[in-house]
Parts: structure tokens; C-alpha cells; sequence
């Protein structure tokens, strides 16, 4: 019972778009010093991790400690870019409440949003 509730609260707060920026273009102005080149080299390798991480996890079961790993690895580079819709998915999977189908769904609906705000940065 209290297992579905955390996933529940956890879903709720990966829906909630309207709380949250998907990108925080200060922090990352700031990381990068404003240098368009590193920049595009960054996203370009954030969102590469993306579909590797998609990758692992479309080849099979993995273990619960790959599970975490993956989670957190991912949300160390979010964080980095300032992909803060990414990093909030990040934290409930590394804390296992977001699996299957329902993190596959979070990833989906969070990258084509990423993409479309970063766009400007890869043009």
C-alpha cells in the first residue's frame, strides 16, 4: 500500500509540468560559461546518454542495483545541463518508484519536451 502511494506521488510529480521548467537555461549559461560550442557538445552527449540508457533498458530485464546505477547516473547528468524534468524522473527511479512501462512513458513525454527547448541551443 504504501509502495503504490510514493509511485502514485511520484507520477504526480512528473505530470506536473506547470510546477516545474523542463530546462534551466540559467544554470546552464552558467555551467558553460554562455560557449555555444561546449554547449552543443553537451547536450549532444546528454541526450546520446538518453538512448543508451533507453537501450539498456529495451534489452531486457536489468538488476535492481543497473536499475539504480542507471537512475543515477542519468540524474548526475541532468543536473549537470540543468534538465530538471530529468532529474526529478531520475530520483523516484533511482528510488525504485518509477519502473516499466511507467518510466519508459516519463522518459518519452520529458525528452521530447528537452528537445524542443534546447533546440535553439543545437541549431
Amino acid at each position: 500500500m504504501v509502495v503504490n502511494r510514493e509511485r502514485q506521488k511520484s507520477q504526480a510529480l512528473i505530470s506536473d509540468d506547470a510546477q516545474k521548467p523542463i530546462f534551466d537555461r540559467q544554470q546552464f549559461e552558467d555551467n558553460t560559461m554562455s560557449d555555444r560550442t561546449l554547449q552543443q557538445e553537451i547536450l549532444l552527449l546528454f541526450l546520446a546518454q538518453i538512448q543508451d540508457v533507453r537501450k539498456k533498458l529495451n534489452e531486457g530485464p536489468v538488476s535492481m542495483e543497473e536499475s539504480r546505477f542507471l537512475g543515477h547516473t542519468l540524474r548526475g547528468s541532468a543536473a549537470a545541463v540543468g534538465a530538471t524534468d530529468f532529474v526529478l524522473i531520475a530520483e523516484n527511479w533511482e528510488n525504485l518508484a518509477l519502473e516499466g512501462q511507467s518510466l519508459q512513458a516519463a522518459l518519452d513525454k520529458s525528452e521530447i519536451s528537452f528537445r524542443k527547448t534546447i533546440s535553439h541551443y543545437l541549431a
